[in-house]
């Protein structure tokens, strides 16, 4: 394990960079927090090209199960949005049946990381595509929707809701990149009172028409093989009159899971940091999460590093940097 503080380096433009800005502050929360680095040199440039070109041109991407959601309260795991919906009382006993079946064969599939894209885009689809026929034959109404939260175990990480005001406080725009429902995470935030102005829920929504029943799911249907920007800058797509999250040139990507590091791929973004929850860590996981992100955050379930990463960008002396 490396952590992000390291002395003696003769690098005299690093030295400059952490001269000021209540840098020890910002390093001493990443110990306190058991973040793990990949390369601390690439993220020493990563954080000096966002804090010179400011919060203005900075946006955040982030997936939403496990990620903005906990995935351990209490010794007991939490729910994903589509696991949240089984357990309202209006499901049938055999949808859930079902559902559960698909994904006791499918999940193993995901979590495989399985290296061809066509064979994993295959299994992906007919998981969503067979999920959502299920839900829709039970049928989902609007009213499910928003009880859901009363009968399923899903709640937010400590310090997003935070982490969200004060974003809206400076404006960064929040993209919610989620494989999972949208209805669901739209009624999950609004539950928390959370302003919508500035965040874009990019998710799979359901369709509904009489009496508020569910009769189809929009299209694309996002799944961890496409969870990228490419599929959002299609035409009519949800992005079409979002320019602000295509011309911000700077990201912070938040997720959990190896396929979460692909959401910015399709547009080209002059700088990506990617911070990485390991909801799981081992020696092996922490070691392949390490190849992938620039930041890995273990044996926590707080916002609490994105949050300090945020303030201190938004308040780093640009003086440094004329």
């Amino acid at each position: 394990m490396r952590f992000f503080y390291e002395t003696g380096s003769n690098n005299a433009n690093r030295n400059k960079f952490f001269a000021q800005g209540n840098i020890e502050e910002l390093l001493s929360s990443f110990i306190k927090n058991c973040v793990v680095l990949s390369n601390e040199e690439k993220l020493i440039k990563q954080l000096s090209t966002i804090a010179q070109d400011g919060h203005q041109q900075l946006q955040i991407i982030s997936d939403f199960d496990y990620t903005i959601t906990k995935y351990i309260d209490g010794g007991q795991r939490m729910l994903t949005t589509h696991e949240a919906i089984e357990m309202h009382p209006n499901m049938k006993k055999r949808s859930i049946s079902e559902l559960r079946k698909l994904r006791d064969i499918y999940l193993p599939i995901e979590m495989s990381c399985v290296k061809d894209p066509v064979i994993l885009r295959q299994h992906m689809d007919l998981w969503w595509n067979q999920s959502y026929s299920i839900l829709l034959a039970n049928p989902v109404t609007r009213r499910m929707i928003v009880e859901v939260e009363q009968f399923a175990p899903i709640v937010f990480r400590q310090e997003f809701t935070d982490f969200a005001a004060y974003l809206r406080s400076v404006w960064i725009p929040l993209t919610v990149f989620s494989a999972g429902l949208g209805d669901v995470i739209a009624q999950l935030m609004q539950s928390a009172h959370m302003s919508m102005e500035n965040v874009l829920i990019a998710a799979n929504y359901m369709q509904f028409g009489r009496n508020d029943v569910a009769y189809a799911f929009a299209k694309p249907i996002i799944c961890v093989h496409n969870k990228t920007l490419q599929i959002l800058k299609q035409p009519a797509s949800i992005l079409t009159n979002r320019s602000e999250q295509l011309t911000r040139r700077n990201v912070m990507l938040l997720g959990d899971s190896p396929h979460d590091v692909h959401m910015t791929n399709g547009h080209d973004f002059n700088t990506v940091l990617k911070i990485g929850f390991l909801n799981q860590p081992t020696s092996q996981s922490i070691e392949q999460y390490k190849q992938i992100y620039d930041m890995v955050l273990t044996k926590h379930e707080s916002f609490r590093v994105p949050l300090n990463l945020i303030k201190w960008i938004c308040t780093f002396p640009k003086s440094l940097f004329k």
